[in-house]
């Protein structure tokens, strides 16, 4: 069988396809990156994946974990699920951090 992502890889950035249902994860970093023109926190995951937080996002976890200090986040972990978004007026899947999540 010929696979794109043998060609391409599966690229270092957690994409929508990469999760079927909800899912735990852990952070192991935390950095600051521009991406296009835009400047983003980006985590490190366990799974070692990068993950490019939008504002609902870093704002979900921000109250999930309990203090806006990104650099706290380390070691911490979160739930993720697939979601739709309206995007330049499409419909498109997203990946959502799962409000308040509790171990």
């Amino acid at each position: 069988m010929a696979d794109i992502s043998e060609l391409y890889g599966s690229g270092s950035f957690l994409k929508t396809n990469d999760v079927k249902q909800e899912t735990k994860l852990k952070i192991t970093a935390v950095a600051v990156e521009k991406i296009r023109d835009t400047t983003k926190l980006v985590l490190t995951l366990d799974n070692g994946k990068k993950f490019p937080l939008n504002r609902t996002n870093a704002e979900r976890l921000s109250k999930n974990f309990g203090t806006p200090d990104y650099t706290k986040w380390v070691g911490k972990e979160f739930k993720i699920r697939k979601s739709e978004t309206t995007f330049q007026g499409q419909d498109v899947d997203c990946l959502r951090v799962v409000k308040e999540y509790e171990e």
